[in-house]
């Protein structure tokens, strides 16, 4: 396998960044290479943002992707009940994510997750079970949280990453 034919899905959060790198051999379907889960620690805003940009710099140097895929905050965002500091942190985490791709020349794109679950699922409003049932049909272990719940952080990076696999 080169790495090169790598593609990186990216669930991007200030609190829990999932993650999960695909690679194709010729003629045959997508797996999964590595996955994980970006924690940031810090009390403060800036060193959080500090973790989460050298966390997923360590990624990105180990793996050295061909790209990234972020998903993208959809309208959800926008409806009532959306804290602006929910919006805002989020914004922030995406964008060091964003600088770290630059600086190490990972071409990076950005999402909706919407149109992301459109072209790979055939259904933007497909909910999240039924991301998972897809995920798992196309023969990815599906990953498990700490207390034994499905890690959805990672089972969306898996998306993008399949997204950015049809892009390509």
């Amino acid at each position: 396998m080169t790495t090169d034919r790598l593609t990186l899905g990216v669930d991007p959060s200030f609190n829990r960044t999932g993650w999960a790198l695909l690679s194709r051999a010729d003629g045959s379907p997508p797996s999964m290479v590595a996955c994980g889960i970006i924690t940031p620690s810090g009390i403060s805003r800036s060193q959080r943002l500090e973790t989460i940009q050298r966390q997923f710099t360590d990624v990105l140097a180990r793996w050295a992707p061909r790209e990234a895929y972020f998903e993208c905050p959809g309208n959800w965002q926008r409806r009532e009940g959306s804290r602006r500091e929910t919006i805002e942190v989020m914004a922030m985490a995406r964008g060091v994510m964003l600088a770290a791709c630059a600086e190490l020349g990972v071409p990076a794109f950005e999402v909706d997750f919407r149109a992301a679950r459109q072209a790979v699922i055939g259904n933007p409003s497909v909910r999240v079970e039924g991301v998972v049932e897809f995920v798992r049909s196309r023969g990815f272990r599906i990953p498990r949280r700490p207390r034994g719940g499905v890690d959805l952080d990672i089972v969306n990076a898996i998306l993008m990453g399949l997204y950015g696999r049809s892009a390509a």
